[in-house]
């Protein structure tokens, strides 16, 4: 599974090793703070999933903006606020986490993304 992986520097190899922790499969990670950084890499066709780990009022930004330009890929949304949880459901973004959500509820995510794009 390829993920672009949308938060800052500093949280990429927790997110690493939590996403390693939830499931079997080799993980590939590309890390973009910003959806123009993206969009201008002309991968987005590559990736299985894009997921969101910014916090706060960011996070949203992005996932609204990955939503507006890229409708063909799976978006999974994690936030320490749940109540972004009601502008996920909002802009149809069928995953939104919570952080610091257990192994389990990733590695159930993860599987329904790898069943939706084989």
């Amino acid at each position: 599974m390829r993920i672009a992986l949308f938060t800052p520097k500093d949280e990429v190899v927790f997110f690493i090793k939590k996403v390693n922790l939830a499931v079997d499969d080799f993980i590939f990670v590309d890390q973009f703070e910003q959806v123009i950084d993206f969009l201008d890499s002309k991968q987005s066709a590559t990736y299985d999933v894009l997921w969101v780990a910014t916090d706060g009022a960011k996070g949203m930004e992005i996932a609204i903006s990955l939503k507006e330009h890229i409708s063909n890929i799976p978006l999974v949304w994690e936030s320490e606020d749940e109540l972004f949880a009601v502008i996920a459901y909002d802009l149809n973004i069928e995953n939104f986490l919570l952080k610091g959500n257990n192994i389990n509820e990733i590695s159930k995510t993860i599987k329904q993304i790898e069943m939706k794009v084989s």
